[in-house]
């Protein structure tokens, strides 16, 4: 019984995880610091469409996997390597860099 118990947790925490739940990963804002508000503005919104299209694809694996553990109990979804937990957490944390050396170069956010 001990081990079907840590099976389940196993599985369950291999879930992928809504992007909302994701904390951006700590990004340098040393190397924004350069760039020019006009090169700053591009970045984000290139990075604004990059989050929307990781965030939809976070948001597929999750409802895969959870369909998935009620028919198969496994997380395929996640197992597939459909998981971009990793690349939504350091576009996020890319964002805030870009915002703060937009704010430190005084230009409009």
């Amino acid at each position: 019984m001990k081990r079907v118990l840590i099976a389940v947790v196993l599985l369950l925490t291999a879930c992928a995880k809504p992007p909302e739940d994701i904390s951006a990963a700590v990004v340098p804002v040393d190397p924004y610091l350069r760039k020019t508000c006009v090169e700053l503005a591009a970045l984000h919104a290139e990075r604004r469409r990059t989050l929307s299209d990781l965030e939809a694809r976070q948001r597929a694996t999750v409802q895969e996997d959870r369909d998935a553990m009620w028919a198969v109990h496994v997380p395929v979804g996640s197992i597939r390597g459909g998981d971009n937990e990793e690349d939504v957490a350091s576009t996020k944390g890319e964002l805030l860099a870009i915002a703060s050396a937009r704010r430190a170069g005084g230009c409009d956010l």
